[in-house]
């Protein structure tokens, strides 16, 4: 299975939504994959996009750019929140890249964001920069009327420059040199659009007008100046705690039942904030856009000069949107009509691209890593081999080595089927699966072996494993006993050495927890 590592700036719903839309594109190619998370964008966005095995992490990366109203900035209140968060606290970095580690990840995938690329260097993992647009870029358009993030966008440009992979994404505000680039990423749509029109009351001949402001609320002043003879019906998301009885208006939470690419590929036309999401997704379903500029956003160059060369567009002003002039302009807007749908999805080629970077940091992790059992040897020469099937161990010890990187790389199937087939009936498949997982281990050390040799048919392994959990370190003596059946060692019992209290460091076990020998026993039927 491939681990990735994938933070996400906190900023808005796009960068969010573009994240999911990759990894949604390596779930389909890949297949068996799982995501760690990290971000405080909502959990739902990538659950409605996934629908796959992810972790999620709630950890803010970084600031982005206060918002007063989904196109207005404060950018006194941007340096005052990037004070307290940046530079990255050591304690916190040093927290995620032990997370990271214990995960299995191979790879980190940052959506700008700096804190990714750190905690990659802590890890000593490959770090991939995907953006349009980065912060210090950003930062350093706004220093005339800002000058506190001049030292933040410094800061951030050292930790963007040490990416090892960069990919740009369309439409792209600032070209870097030696990067990647793909079309625009995108989450495509998955319900015919009839059935979604069917599902939000719209006649058949009637034009559907979707109004996105990227996920973030307002209180959509328009509604106000909205008369009863509409061209149109509107559908607005993110009209949270907002309500009206006209016949043709749907106000929807910025959770709905309703995905939103499917929305915008089943309208007829799209007024919006030109923010990266929406722009992708409007390209990707050939919408016609109403777009709203931010002319205060170093971004908003790029994004317009796209937005008027890909798609049939109309420009409207911040205050024509909020008085409702807008709503006079829709049978023109309405003249404007749809175009083909691009090739591919940009996901699709960013996916291709983590997915042989992925192989090739597995590859070379793997030739270079030192097993976990504390032989000395690289992991790919020593018990991965047994883990996957490919050869059996020799020796008693070789096993018991094994079971415990095993235990480190969460193999619960090896560990069930070298335990003993006369003692698996007691083992408790999901206490193995949830003790592997929720230990930080630490190492092994072998203190004794007897017998257990190629030519013997028992042997004993007495070692100490050592894990922190819960906070708490450990450190587990046990005598193991091994026996082989049908040619191959087989781990039989454990018991605790005599001296055990004097030995044994760590939180009381009690009795019917799981045996921290790793029999997938209860303590009271295993060592106790």
């Amino acid at each position: 299975m491939m681990h990735i590592a994938y933070f996400i700036t906190d900023h808005g719903f796009g960068h969010a939504s573009r994240s999911a839309a990759i990894m949604a594109a390596l779930a389909r190619q890949v297949g068996d994959i799982r995501f760690e998370l990290f971000t405080t964008s909502p959990q739902w966005i990538f659950s409605d996009s996934l629908g796959g095995d992810f972790g999620y992490h709630e950890i803010r990366n970084d600031v982005g750019m206060v918002q007063r109203s989904p196109i207005e900035v404060d950018l006194d209140a941007t340096v005052q929140a990037l004070n307290r968060l940046m530079p990255f606290d050591p304690g916190t970095v040093s927290s995620l890249v032990e997370q990271v580690q214990k995960s299995g990840c191979r790879l980190i995938v940052c959506d700008i964001s700096a804190l990714g690329i750190v905690v990659a260097q802590g890890a000593g993992l490959p770090s991939v920069l995907i953006e349009n647009f980065t912060w210090d870029f950003i930062y350093a358009s706004c220093l005339e009327q800002a000058s506190g993030l001049e030292m933040f966008a410094d800061y951030l440009k050292h930790i963007y420059a040490q990416a090892d992979l960069h990919i740009q994404c369309e439409p792209i505000c600032r070209p870097a040199a030696g990067a990647s680039v793909v079309s625009p990423v995108s989450r495509s749509p998955r319900t015919p659009a009839a059935r979604i029109r069917r599902a939000l009351n719209i006649a058949d001949n009637r034009k559907m007008v979707l109004v996105s402001m990227g996920g973030i609320p307002d209180q959509f002043h328009f509604l106000t100046h909205t008369s009863k003879d509409l061209p149109a019906h509107l559908v607005v998301p993110s009209a949270n705690g907002l309500r009206s009885n006209h016949p043709h208006i749907t106000l929807l939470p910025t959770h709905s039942r309703f995905y939103h690419p499917d929305l915008l590929a089943a309208a007829d036309l799209l007024i919006g904030k030109a923010g990266y999401s929406t722009i992708a997704e409007a390209y990707q379903a050939g919408v016609p856009f109403g777009y709203i500029p931010r002319c205060e956003s170093a971004e908003s160059p790029a994004l317009e000069r796209f937005i008027t060369t890909h798609l049939p567009s109309r420009s409207i002003s911040a205050d024509v949107y909020n008085q409702g002039q807008w709503l006079a302009m829709l049978p023109e807007l309405l003249t404007l009509e749809k175009v083909p749908q691009p090739n591919e999805n940009g996901a699709d080629t960013v996916a291709r691209i983590l997915m042989e970077m992925y192989h090739e940091a597995d590859q070379r992790s793997r030739t270079m890593e030192t097993c976990p059992c504390g032989s000395g040897q690289a992991y790919c020469n020593c018990c991965e081999p047994l883990i996957q099937g490919q050869r059996p161990a020799l020796t008693a010890e070789a096993l018991m080595r094994s079971r415990y990187t095993a235990h480190v790389k969460s193999a619960v199937d090896y560990i069930v089927e070298t335990t003993h087939p006369d003692q698996r009936e007691d083992l408790k498949r999901e206490s193995i699966q949830s003790w592997a997982k929720n230990a930080l281990w630490l190492g092994l050390e072998i203190i004794d072996a007897q017998a257990g040799g190629p030519e013997d048919e028992t042997g004993v392994v007495e070692f100490t494993a050592r894990y922190r959990q819960k906070g708490k370190k450990v450190e587990h003596r046990e005598i193991a006993e091994f026996k082989k059946h049908e040619e191959r060692w087989y781990f039989v019992d454990g018991r605790m050495p005599k001296v055990e209290q004097a030995l044994r460091k760590g939180p009381k076990v009690g009795r019917n927890d799981p045996c921290p020998c790793g029999s997938g026993k209860k303590f009271k039927k295993c060592c106790q």
